[in-house]
């Protein structure tokens, strides 16, 4: 049971250190990017939720099943929910999207007790409303599931947009499906939603 306890307690710690910490793989190649963004006025889209931030100057759609599950005062974090997955979508200030990777990657190094709290499993350049960004498959350590996340920086703000598929060993391709839908409907102009 105290096992258990301590799984519990790393998860939590972990999935904390993730909302404020990227982690840079020197693993697999660089792929071409590709467009994760679209001005998509698809049916399918239209039946999203909005997700608007004026604070952060971003807006998207999510599935209307989704939940808010937390929300920072400042709306810097915003956690959503539903049946297994978690969506967080955090922004903070960052120089560059290079700049940002590398400064996380040394605290994701020995975030877990010492050791890597995150493994890069694959990594691609991609676009985000046209902007570069850099799209991974991640395991979190602690934690024991895997999650997808996306990173692009406008106007000294980070971006990070993350799925986590809770007890998930290795991303589906309706999770990876479903988080690349999300980002296909990033703006950062917010008033266009």
């Amino acid at each position: 049971m105290q096992s258990a306890s301590k799984k519990v307690m790393a998860s939590i710690v972990i999935l904390v250190a993730i909302g404020t910490m990227l982690y840079v793989s020197t693993k697999g190649g660089q792929d071409t990017p590709s467009a994760v963004s679209s001005s998509s006025s698809s049916d399918l889209f239209a039946l999203w939720q909005p997700v608007p931030n004026a604070q952060w100057h971003y807006a998207l759609r999510i599935p209307a099943s989704f939940s808010l599950t937390n929300k920072a005062d400042d709306a810097s974090v915003l956690r959503y929910a539903q049946d297994g997955m978690i969506l967080e979508i955090f922004a903070e200030p960052a120089a560059s999207l290079s700049t940002y990777l590398s400064s996380v990657d040394a605290i994701r190094a020995t975030a877990y007790e010492g050791q890597p709290s995150v493994d890069v499993r694959a990594e691609r350049d991609v676009t985000v409303d046209g902007l570069p960004a850099k799209e991974r498959e991640v395991f979190l350590n602690a934690a024991g599931f895997t999650a997808m996340e996306t990173i692009v920086v406008r106007d000294g703000t980070a971006y990070r947009f993350s799925t986590l598929f809770e007890g998930a060993t290795d991303v589906a391709d309706d999770g990876r499906k479903l988080h690349r839908d999300i980002l296909s409907t990033v703006t950062f102009d917010p008033r266009s939603m």
